[in-house]
């Protein structure tokens, strides 16, 4: 499989779909530890059109243990959160094809807000971790419902 070319901006209304294990999503609603403050990957619709086709994908790359995906926009990332700590984060999607990943893999990366040299960061503290990936979770629907393994 080649890789494309890098393909950005991606836009605010695609869709952005990750897969998840049963564990990963309590009452309808995604668990804060199935988030990635490193780079969270995803698949990109414009090169993967459904949540099946992303499940499907991650099986296919050894995430069998995964059976529903969660899906998101960039969109819902326009406004930063503000930490416990006063400082503004911001979340944004960079399209990562990838030989070893998928020619539809994406990233969703945090940063400080307005702090464009850095590619991507994180808080420090455990609670700002926290906080943020909580604020992540939030701007996830589940489009794939889990199933117990």
């Amino acid at each position: 499989m080649s890789v494309r070319p890098i393909d950005e901006p991606i836009p605010g209304d695609e869709l952005l779909y990750r897969s998840v294990a049963d564990a990963d999503v309590v009452d309808g609603v995604l668990r804060e530890t199935a988030v990635d403050l490193q780079g969270m990957s995803v698949f990109r619709q414009k090169y993967c059109p459904t949540a099946d086709d992303a499940l499907q994908r991650s099986k296919a790359a050894g995430r069998t243990h995964h059976s529903g995906v969660v899906e998101t926009k960039p969109s819902l990332f326009s406004e930063p959160v503000s930490l416990n700590n006063n400082t503004q984060w911001e979340a944004f999607a960079v399209d990562a094809p990838s030989e070893t990943e998928d020619v539809a893999h994406a990233e969703i990366r945090t940063r400080r807000e307005g702090d464009p040299s850095r590619e991507a960061d994180k808080p420090k503290s455990a609670s700002a971790k926290l906080q943020l990936k909580h604020w992540l979770a939030a701007k996830m629907r589940v489009a794939l419902p889990p199933s117990p393994p």
